[in-house]
């Protein structure tokens, strides 16, 4: 029998599993029995089962016990049928559903199967047990790349559901929450078990379903009103959520919302949807529609409507995970996991990239507004705020709270704006002699905008004890304990110190009454005691005694001096002022204080203050010498004594960037801009500013947004230096923005404003278009009629020089009238044209403009 004269069917299932049997009731005696060499390299086997079977002595015997068949089993008949890869004998056995293995290459693949298990156990096993995580979830497609398998999917899917894995681990079987329905592919998702007593097979009930939410106050206090269906739906809904992956999630707004959330961040990488509470009912809904996922849709807490939306989730379930996947892959978490501390990340956690960021559009696109939240999201690390008046609302005052914080400030750029404004610069301030009196001023230098926020951002909150500790606002004072080259008086200082408290001399007067409060009591106190003396209200014996009792403040910080040239000690003023009398008459005033830092010995005062110390008892120190993050670094490397948290994001927005000479006001700042020339950065570079002669650089920490109104200036032509240095997003009209007002309205707004736009652009540029601010909160015809009035003709006006033919071109006939005007008597001359805007509009102006009407300019061609 030649192989070319075979039928279609050579085996049947009944044929092959007799010979299966008769080898498992011993192999060696089958091999013996029939003559069969041991050394064969194909096997067969049933899928999913561990005993292996030589491929072609099966075939033969089991080919010949079929009636009317030869017996091809004794030698010399052998040869009939090869069994090579694509050969008869497994192509035969593969329609029977049995699979066939090269043995050589099956120990190659025991080889891969142990690498990918080790892989399971090292990279996602182990690291999810030291976290506590009470689940791992796994998906073959990621194990697969992970290790550049090439077509192994099906192994990687064995290993993962084999025994062997569950062995090493102590794991039970795996879940498989999705995958197709072959069972192989790189889509099947498997979870496992970790915590003690966790079990697919055993959910939570629903009542600790919904504990879980209780996080939110709206929630908890509305959940107990809920009927069973409600109840019922909601969970079932939830878990739907869950079970493919999705986060759900408490927001600061406060909503309850699920997506993608990191366990350990701030932001939520993804919303899809929210929880809402309104008439008639609570209901889920697809707040954040995204076009990958494709969901959307209201779905009321019933029963009907929940079956709906698992029906939905599951439709769309492999677009849900390949939607910003989590890396490493985990199970979805429930708002009450976020509690838990993140854990420690004992690399570290990289410095944020500076960001350099410029929205640049045509007016009215709400460059201003995106700012805000621009600014939210880089202090907060999201700004996770509906686009509904809610929202907004929510966004604003976050940003306002962040504003008072000082961790975000703002300035608008004009023509005359400099680097003094922005930088520092030299202002004069008033001269004093001892007396107090006028005497002239000088010239001292003075911090701008820029060098503030920088300097903030530097200083990072301290932790004093368990305390946080900010110094980024507190008033300083330097003040003298003793005279340093008066050894006699050094027990002011160690006594200060050592005790908890400030000293102060002066007169021996108990100033503990309330009306001291009053400068002028104090000076007729002191007058009163010295009668001799030449007392005026600005001498040091009524100065002074009022700056200690009256003007420093709890919470202020005290500089200790050591003679006008060095500082030997920084404290927290925490006591009112107290007399406490002492034998001598001497330094018989305090104020309870706790000593942050000191050193006998000192150090450089200019380090701290460029001016130097002058020779007053106390007085407070001008802002805009002092080196703040300097005391701050003083403190925290004190014994023991403090640390510095971390920096904070600080946001500076820099409105209408490009009004100003941007050269002139950023001066050598240009350069320090650069991400990687920030302080802490690689190549961080630092300059000596011209006026303090201070070292300066820019924390990485500081952020800079600004805007750039195109209609003022183009892009092209902005400071090249500038240009490189920032990241540029444009900010363009959207009339799909003005739905809503146009169908409050019964006007076309989104028409309008394309109509507009399209001719502007022909007439001018691209640049000059109006934005959808300008109508946005119409919702009614007269707030839209004052819009055209007041903003857009205006507007239209200066782009075109006052040549109202342009404005008309563009409004058309409805919004601006022409008449004639003949030439006066006696000159000739032609007719010229006389513009103005009709009041009130005519009634069809907007169909006019959109050439709706009869007698309308045509319409342009698309």
């Amino acid at each position: 029998m030649k192989e070319k004269d075979r039928h279609d069917a050579l085996l049947t299932r009944e044929s092959v599993e007799a010979v299966m049997q008769e080898y498992d009731r011993g192999d060696t005696g089958f091999m013996q029995k029939y003559e069969f060499a041991t050394n064969f390299d194909y096997v067969v086997f049933r899928p999913g089962e561990p005993e292996r079977y030589p491929a072609k002595a099966i075939f033969l015997v089991a080919y010949s016990s079929i009636p009317g068949n030869p017996d091809i089993s004794v030698k010399g008949q052998r040869d009939t049928f090869r069994d090579a890869e694509g050969g008869p004998i497994h192509s035969e056995f593969r329609r029977l559903a049995y699979e066939i293995e090269n043995r050589r290459q099956a120990k190659e693949k025991q080889v891969q199967a142990d690498l990918i298990r080790e892989h399971l156990i090292k990279r996602y096993i182990d690291p999810a047990r030291r976290r506590g995580d009470p689940a791992i979830t796994i998906r073959a497609g990621d194990v697969h790349k992970e290790l550049g398998l090439s077509n192994q999917l099906p192994n990687v899917c064995q290993v993962i559901e084999g025994k062997k894995l569950q062995e090493a681990t102590g794991l039970g079987e795996p879940e498989i929450i999705s995958g197709p329905a072959s069972g192989r592919g790189g889509n099947m998702t498997y979870r496992f078990a970790l915590a003690d007593g966790l079990s697919a097979q055993v959910p939570m009930s629903d009542e600790q379903l919904l504990a879980r939410f209780d996080g939110n106050a709206d929630f908890r206090a509305r959940r107990p009103a809920w009927n069973s269906e409600q109840r019922g739906a909601f969970c079932k809904m939830a878990r739907a959520v869950n079970a493919i992956g999705l986060d759900w999630y408490h927001t600061d707004i406060p909503q309850i919302r699920f997506g993608r959330k990191s366990s350990h961040g701030s932001r939520a990488e993804g919303t899809l949807g929210s929880l809402k509470f309104r008439m008639p009912g609570p209901f889920l809904t697809f707040s954040h529609q995204n076009e990958l996922v494709g969901l959307a849709g209201d779905y009321q807490f019933k029963a009907e409507a929940a079956e709906r939306f698992g029906a939905a989730m599951a439709t769309a379930e492999n677009s849900i995970r390949n939607w910003l996947p989590h890396s490493p892959q985990r199970p979805g978490k429930w708002p009450d996991d976020y509690r838990q501390p993140a854990p420690d990340n004992s690399e570290g956690t990289a410095m944020k990239m500076p960001t350099n960021l410029i929205l640049y559009g045509p007016p009215g696109t709400g460059k201003t507004y995106h700012t805000a939240r621009e600014a939210v999201a880089l202090c907060d690390g999201q700004a996770d705020f509906p686009e509904t008046e809610e929202g907004r609302t929510a966004l604003m005052a976050r940003y306002n709270t962040l504003v008072a914080e000082k961790r975000i400030s703002f300035v608008t750029f004009h023509q005359s704006y400099g680097y003094e404004d922005f930088v520092e610069g030299l202002r004069p301030v008033p001269i004093v002699n001892s007396d107090g009196e006028p005497a002239g001023f000088h010239l001292q230098p003075e911090s701008g905008v820029f060098r503030q926020i920088a300097e903030r951002a530097e200083t990072g909150e301290l932790v004093v004890g368990s305390k946080p500790l900010s110094l980024a606002d507190r008033a300083i004072y330097k003040m003298s304990l003793g005279e340093a080259a008066n050894s006699a008086s050094d027990f002011v200082y160690t006594e200060s110190i050592e005790n908890d408290y400030a000293l102060f001399g002066f007169s021996d007067i108990d100033w503990s009454d309330p009306r001291f409060g009053d400068r002028d009591e104090i000076f007729a106190a002191t007058k009163e005691r010295f009668p001799d003396q030449d007392i005026t209200p600005n001498k040091g014996l009524v100065q002074s005694p009022d700056v200690f009792r009256n003007q420093l403040e709890i919470g202020d910080v005290l500089i200790v001096s050591k003679g006008n040239n060095r500082f030997r000690a920084i404290g927290i003023v925490e006591g009112e002022y107290e007399y406490a009398p002492r034998p001598d008459g001497r330094y018989c005033h305090r104020r309870k204080v706790r000593w942050l830092w000191h050193d006998t010995n000192g150090l450089d005062v200019g380090e701290l203050y460029s001016p130097k110390f002058i020779q007053k008892t106390i007085y407070r120190l001008k802002d805009s010498e002092l080196n703040r993050p300097l005391i701050a670094r003083l403190v925290s490397d004190a014994s023991g004594q403090g640390a510095v948290g971390e920096l904070l994001p600080h946001v500076l927005i820099i409105d209408e960037i490009n009004r100003a000479n941007v050269s002139k006001v950023f001066g050598e700042l240009i350069t320090l801009l650069e991400p990687d020339k920030r302080a802490g950065m690689d190549n961080a570079l630092s300059v000596t500013l011209p006026y303090s002669k201070r070292s300066f650089s820019v924390p990485a920490n500081l952020h800079i947004i600004g805007t750039m109104n195109t209609a003022d200036r183009s892009i092209a032509l902005l400071d090249t230096a500038l240009r490189r240095r920032f990241r540029f997003r444009e900010m363009a009209p959207e009339p799909s923005l003005l739905t809503e007002s146009s169908q409050q309205t019964g006007i076309d707004l989104v028409g309008v404003l394309i109509t507009i736009n399209k001719r502007i652009e022909y007439l001018i540029d691209r640049e000059h278009r109006i934005g959808h601010a300008f109508f946005i909160g119409c919702v009614t015809v007269e707030q839209v009629h004052a819009a055209m009035r007041e903003k857009v003709i205006p507007l239209l006006q200066e782009y075109f020089f006052e040549d109202w033919s342009r404005v008309a071109a563009v409004l058309g006939d409805g919004f601006i009238r022409e008449d004639k005007l003949d030439p006066p008597p006696g000159i000739e001359g032609d007719r010229l044209s006389s513009w103005s805007v009709p009041s009130p509009f005519k009634p069809d102006a907007f169909n006019r403009l959109l050439g709706k009407a009869a007698g309308a300019q045509e319409a342009e061609s698309e």
